[in-house]
């Protein structure tokens, strides 16, 4: 046990000395410390019937959609200003938060991209109080909620404590090419249970998507594009380049829990891909958003528990 962790954050990381902070959940500027210690708490409590098969599931609580100083921030913190409110494409904050369960739920007698509804319970053992913890096709969650912001900021509490029951919807266990070719079939079934304007809303809301989850700050591209290139992905490649990237980070890149500091002149994301080659969670994350993101991906940085 003391030989895995020594190798994970180094002997002096052993020690509780200035500069450490905690694992855990928090939106906290990246790159300000030393190493992260364990604490060895148990955060959450999760209670739901495990299926054959079933991939990881994920419990999100928080995503940031633009990144800037060295951290990821809401659209109601940093949204610039030719943004274009939600409303505008004809879609609610409540549709948002439900519209791919809305499709789940419509085609429920298919069963061909997901599993049969399940009941999960998370229970606030030492988590951060300030967060929901919620599967992403859960059911009706922005009614658990104290209010939706806009469609990456659901505000809600769970305190230590407190337990949150709802229901949510497993996707298959596919490889992500067959889902999207699976999902994108379920168009052509037009039917009493399956209504087009639900397909309507969902179009409206990528064409938001496609506005906003794209963005890649300036001072990043160099180094993005970089990267791409040493590595020859290519746009064209859609969604397979998920797990080149997930490839690349692993056999390229090292997980450890004392990366250093980011210097105060320098970019996290940049100094990551371009100088250090190591960190943890958030480095890996931070930068594999706004790689995706230049391959013309859409996606957002997410905290949470797996």
């Amino acid at each position: 046990s003391f030989a895995k962790k020594t190798a994970l954050v180094g002997f002096y990381g052993m020690f509780n000395k200035n500069g450490s902070g905690t694992g855990g959940i928090s939106r906290s500027k990246l790159g300000d410390t030393k190493y992260v210690k364990m604490d060895y708490q148990t955060d959450l409590s999760v209670e739901t019937q495990v299926r054959e098969n079933e991939p990881i599931i994920y419990l999100r609580a928080y995503t940031g959609t633009y990144y800037a100083d060295n951290s990821w921030k809401y659209i109601s913190e940093s949204a610039p200003k030719e943004f274009v409110q939600l409303a505008a494409y004809g879609v609610s904050k409540e549709q948002a938060c439900s519209v791919t369960v809305d499709i789940l739920e419509q085609r429920d007698y298919l069963y061909k991209i997901h599993e049969p509804i399940k009941r999960i319970t998370v229970f606030n053992v030492d988590a951060n109080e300030d967060f929901l913890y919620f599967h992403n096709n859960a059911k009706g969650i922005y009614k658990q909620s104290h209010k939706v912001r806009n469609d990456d900021e659901i505000e809600g509490t769970l305190p230590v404590g407190v337990g949150l029951k709802y229901y949510y919807y497993p996707l298959k266990n596919m490889p992500l090419d067959e889902l999207e070719k699976t999902a994108l079939s379920l168009r052509e079934e037009v039917s009493e249970e399956m209504p087009e304007p639900c397909y309507e809303v969902e179009e409206r809301y990528r064409e938001f998507v496609q506005s906003v989850y794209l963005d890649v700050p300036d001072d990043n591209i160099k180094s993005i594009d970089s990267f791409i290139e040493s590595y020859g992905l290519k746009k064209e490649d859609g969604l397979k380049n998920v797990q080149k990237i997930a490839d690349i980070f692993e056999n390229d890149y090292t997980y450890t829990l004392m990366p250093g500091v980011t210097p105060e002149d320098k970019d996290f994301v940049n100094y990551f891909l371009d100088k250090t080659h190591k960190g943890y969670c958030t480095y890996f994350a931070s930068s594999a958003v706004l790689i995706l993101r230049r391959l013309g991906i859409p996606a957002r940085y997410a905290g949470g528990y797996a």
